[in-house]
């Protein structure tokens, strides 16, 4: 196996496809019909040695199709999800972790940073069949936990303020030795 790197700037409507061979298979990467504002260029990075295919965006939000498939004695295993939408100034990192278990449901990973901030936010499992809406579903799951977080620590307050009040009240009401 050897490794290599390719960086590249995209701007418009474009395809890209990366084939790597390993051995007498070959490993696919494709983001396909991605939507680019044609002012901005989103940078695509792909590393072989970890499997990890990045697609960094600026400028608009972005539209487009993942796949990845291996070829190994004529028969093509592959994991496609269409109609992913990354929101502007988003990272998706694409991880392609066992090739031969490509259908399986957890051999490719996502690892989305939604701010652009540096830090994946999420991880999620790609299944071939998904669709971009099932990642938004996940995402959304996934920052909900902190508003359900939030809801159960304002519940509790207002608990806690209503029995201090209660207690507040019943004493002035019976007087403090009683």
């Amino acid at each position: 196996m050897y490794d290599i790197e390719v960086i590249g700037y995209a701007s418009g409507e474009y395809d890209l496809v990366i084939s790597v061979p390993d051995g007498m298979d070959m490993h696919q990467y494709s983001l396909l019909g991605v939507n680019s504002d044609a002012s901005t260029d989103d940078q695509v990075r792909f590393d072989s040695s970890s499997g990890t295919l990045a697609l960094e965006t600026e400028g608009e939000a972005k539209s487009y199709s993942f796949e990845c498939s291996m070829t190994s004695n004529g028969t093509t295993t592959s994991l496609l999800v269409e109609d992913v939408t990354q929101d502007t100034g988003s990272n998706y990192l694409y991880t392609v972790e066992d090739w031969d278990t490509l259908d399986d449901g957890s051999s490719v990973k996502l690892d989305c940073d939604q701010d652009g901030d540096g830090t994946y936010d999420a991880e999620i499992d790609l299944q071939d069949g998904m669709t971009g809406a099932d990642i938004e579903d996940q995402l959304d799951q996934g920052s909900g936990g902190d508003d359900a977080l939030f809801l159960i620590i304002g519940i509790v307050s207002v608990v806690i303020i209503g029995i201090v009040i209660a207690v507040l009240f019943v004493r002035r009401k019976t007087g403090p030795d009683e």
